[in-house]
């Protein structure tokens, strides 16, 4: 009876947290989609290119070697998004990555979110499907 209750404790316990991930894997869709349809967003190569674009917190450095291995990995488009202007200067408030639909290339992307959610301190991510990976920098 005990071994039973275990299991029955363990499946829930795995079943609360694949829910909980399908759920902020949605939510993070859609703010994906309202961010790209958003005037405050932008290429993330692009941005980087002006000085007055600048990070709250993150090293801009880190970021954007992020940036690149996301696009050597596969991704469609990495964009900053969220973007707010104070002072004549624009802050990025996330990274939102396009995930490519081909497998093999949503498994490296994952790969290097994997890295970023490290290094931004964000829960770990797995593939449950979703169209975005989201860095949020605040």
């Amino acid at each position: 009876m005990k071994l039973v209750a275990v299991v029955a404790l363990v499946a829930v316990a795995v079943l609360s947290v694949s829910y909980k991930s399908i759920a902020d894997n949605k939510a993070v869709d859609e703010h994906g989609d309202k961010a790209m349809e958003s005037k405050n967003k932008a290429e993330a190569r692009e941005w980087f290119k002006s000085p007055s674009h600048v990070l709250f917190k993150e090293d801009r450095k880190e970021v954007m070697k992020f940036v690149e291995d996301f696009y050597k990995a596969g991704s469609k488009k990495v964009m900053i998004v969220d973007i707010e202007s104070h002072d004549g200067k624009d802050f990025a408030g996330g990274l939102l990555v396009v995930l490519p639909k081909d497998q093999a290339a949503r498994k490296k992307v994952f790969e290097v979110g994997g890295k970023a959610d490290e290094a931004f301190q964000n829960d770990p991510t797995t593939d449950e499907g979703q169209k975005y990976l989201y860095y949020t920098f605040d």
